[in-house]
């Protein structure tokens, strides 16, 4: 049985969708940006690195206008350049890309003109980690969520647990005694969606 694209169609809703993306769809994108799975532009092309390249879309064309007016863009709408490991939280350009095209983050963020979200020790203190869980802990009246406490923070929670406390995220809840009540929480949710 055929494909019910044809490749000129496929190539539309790529664009299209990199277009709301604001750079090059990935392959596990198909889902969230409502465009066909990367196996169908395989078929369609050989193989979605294939189609990639004809669209001039992976890494080797990318170019430091691209990357540069993306990040620009998201500075001048938050306020701040994103740490390395949240760019893909972010839908921008990876880490990789973004260190093929300039060499390293550093320099991106130089020519952006802004600093990275990122927490210096001055910044934190295991005490301020600590009571951001526990004033979250009190306005959800159960445990925070680890999504919840990257949304609501203004650092990286992950990188603070492991620098003040030596710990994952889990481990942390065990820490606090929360750990059970978090995995009831996530249960009820789970059950939900099901």
């Amino acid at each position: 049985m055929g494909s019910i694209y044809t490749k000129q169609q496929l190539i539309d809703l790529y664009l299209e969708a990199k277009k709301k993306k604001g750079k090059p769809p990935a392959a596990n994108d198909s889902c969230k940006l409502k465009i066909p799975c990367h196996q169908t532009y395989a078929k369609h092309f050989g193989s979605w690195i294939k189609f990639k390249s004809i669209m001039k879309d992976n890494s080797m064309y990318i170019t430091k206008e691209q990357v540069t007016n993306q990040f620009k863009d998201f500075f001048e709408k938050e306020g701040y350049c994103p740490s390395i490991r949240e760019t893909k939280k972010f839908g921008l350009y990876s880490d990789n890309t973004i260190r093929k095209v300039f060499g390293s983050y550093a320099k991106l963020i130089e020519i952006v003109g802004g600093k990275p979200r990122k927490f210096t020790k001055l910044d934190l203190s295991k005490e301020l980690v600590q009571k951001d869980y526990n004033d979250l802990k009190e306005i959800f009246n159960r445990p925070p969520l680890y999504e919840e406490m990257e949304k609501f923070v203004k650092y990286d929670y992950y990188t603070a647990l492991k620098v003040y406390f030596k710990m994952t995220f889990t481990e942390f809840l065990e820490f606090n005694g929360d750990l059970e009540a978090y995995k009831s929480y996530r249960q009820e949710i789970y059950k939900k969606f099901q």
